[in-house]
């Protein structure tokens, strides 16, 4: 019975690592999502991306 629950922790430990990591890529997405449904062009999309990336956002 404890191993179970370890698991289960274990593994929403697992998922909130993994959603803490992948934030900060998905916030600097996000700015060049917003870019491109204005109709804005691929290459300053991406150029957007990298520097939100490198900010940290």
């Amino acid at each position: 019975m404890l191993q179970g629950s370890f698991d289960r922790d274990a593994s929403n430990t697992l998922i909130l690592m993994i959603a803490l990591a992948l934030s900060p890529i998905l916030g600097a997405a996000g700015y060049s999502l917003l870019y491109m449904l204005g109709g804005g062009g691929l290459g300053v999309a991406i150029l957007i991306f990298i520097v939100a990336k490198m900010f940290g956002k």
